[in-house]
Order: C-alpha cells, then structure tokens, then sequence
C-alpha cells in the first residue's frame, strides 16, 4: 500500500479507514495517522501515531510520521533527524526481514530436504519391502517347484518299485510254483520209480531157483538192455553178479539176495559183493549202473 502515500490525506483514511475497521493494526492505524496529518488533523492523527510508536513492528514508521509532522510545522531541522532515523530503522527493519526470509526460507528448504530424504527413505522402504516379498515369494515358489518335483519323482520311484516288487513277486510266485511243480513231479516221478523197481524187484525175486541166464533177460527187458550192457563192460562178470548188482539197486537186502540164490546167510553174497566192487568193477559204478539208465519200464 505504498502508492497511497502518493494520495492526498483524505483519500487514504478513505481507503484506510474500511480496512481498519475489519482488521485493526499498526500498519492500518500507520496509514490512518498518514492521512490525517496531510489533512492537517493533527489531534485525529494523535491516536493512531500513538499506535505506530508502541508497536515494534511499525516504530520506525513512527518516525516517518514524525517527520510529516515537523515538515507540517515548518521545522525541517527535526524533520530531517526524524527521516534519518526513519531510514536507518527501515534499513534495519529491511535487513532483519530480510534475513528473517533468508533464515524462513532456509528452514523451508531444510524441511523440504528433511520431507524429500523421508519421502526417499519411504520409497526406498517400500521398495525394500517390495524387493523382499519378490524374493520370498521367488524362493517360496521354487521350493514348492522343487517340492513338488520331489514328490513326483518319489511317487514315481514308489510306483516303480511297487511295480518291480509286484513283478518280482509274480516271479517269485511263478518260480515257487514251478519248483513246487518240479518237487511234485520228482516226487511223483521218484515215487512211480520206486513203485516200478518194487514190483520189478518183487518180480525177480518171485523167479527164485530159476536160472541166472533167464532173470538176466527179465532184467534186460525192463532196463532197456542194461544188463547185456553190463557184462559186456566187465567181461569178468557172470550173470549172477549182474542179478547181485541189479536187486542191490532195487534196494534189497544182503539177506533176500541170499535167500534168492538159496543161501542161508549173507556172507557168500557179501564177499561176493567186495570181490566185485574191488577186482572187477574197480573203476566202475557198482551201484549206480543201473540208476543211470533212463528207460526202465514195465513190459
């Protein structure tokens, strides 16, 4: 509102006064007492410089009144100190407000770094947070792909192995089975063997007191030849050995070959047996000659 001291008294208590009013101050009251003292009012003027001098804000406006004061009066002398003083104070006003701006706009500037490095330091925050839920959920996705990999393979490997173990115990099962088989039909076969050499051995010994040259041919026609087999291996031989040998293999007893060639006791049938085992079947297979033939039948 500088330029309304370039108007005349009356217009400024005009403009002034209104504002006075609404919102009383020093500086409106300083503008007020302005007006009034270019008008010549002096006793009008009187309140409001009363009210510029005791307001720090204004003092050195109250000097410039002053001045107006003693220029009305004609004494320029004390016009002229009170102008000085006036613009020393406003000089001094001037740089204090200058300095309170510089001091105002330094601590804006440092709130406003203070509000940038916390507003940085919430980005960086947020973008730490951000950077760690990317990392926690990185490393939480791969281990559930990795979990679940493993979970895989193992079922995989369990259904493997379950099927391995299954196809081992069908194996197993069908190996059993054939071995049970082959147990069955070794015992079965044993068994109609031994049925076989029974009734073969009840039949020669039902021959009892005929000669050695017929039974030899019993034997012959059950065993394929292997009793003319025999002797002609160990020409040393006589048909009654080869009838010795054979009811030994059909398991008979020293006592009921005895009795079959009408012995009393077993001894000729015993000593018979050592010669033939030690001089003429040295090398041979006394009592497994017949047991390797593979034919004996019945007629």
């Amino acid at each position: 509102m500088r330029f309304c001291e370039t108007l005349s008294g009356d217009s400024i208590a005009l403009l002034t006064e209104p504002l006075y009013r609404i919102a009383p101050n020093a500086r409106h009251a300083y503008y007020l007492a302005l007006g009034h003292i270019k008008e010549g009012d002096m006793e009008s003027a009187r309140q409001y410089v009363e009210l510029v001098k005791e307001s720090p804000e204004t003092h050195h406006l109250w000097h410039k009144l002053m001045y107006e004061i003693y220029m009305k009066q004609g004494d320029r002398g004390r016009a002229l100190e009170e102008y000085v003083k006036y613009d020393t104070e406003d000089e001094n006003a001037f740089r204090k407000r200058a300095f309170e701006n510089i001091e105002s706009h330094e601590n804006t500037m440092k709130e406003r770094i203070v509000m940038r490095r916390l507003r940085m330091e919430e980005t960086n925050t947020k973008f730490a947070i951000m950077a760690t839920i990317i990392v926690v959920l990185t490393i939480a996705i791969i281990f559930l792909c990795i979990y679940f990999f493993l979970r895989r393979n193992n079922l995989r490997l369990r259904m493997e192995n379950k099927a391995r173990i299954s196809a081992i115990e069908t194996v197993r099962r069908d190996m059993s089975a054939q071995l049970q088989k082959q147990q069955d039909t070794k015992a079965l076969t044993d068994r109609l063997k031994e049925e076989k050499l029974t009734l073969l051995r009840d039949k020669i010994l039902s021959q009892t007191g005929r000669e050695d040259r017929y039974v030899v041919k019993t034997i012959d026609s059950f065993t394929q030849g292997a009793a003319s087999r025999l002797l002609d291996a160990y020409p040393m031989l006589k048909e009654r050995d080869v009838i010795i040998i054979f009811l030994r293999h059909t398991g008979c007893s020293g006592m009921e070959i005895a009795e079959f060639f009408g012995h009393k006791d077993t001894q000729t049938v015993n000593t018979r047996i050592s010669r033939l085992k030690r001089d003429i079947m040295k090398d041979g297979d006394f009592d497994g000659w017949f047991s390797e033939e593979q034919c004996i039948h019945e007629e």
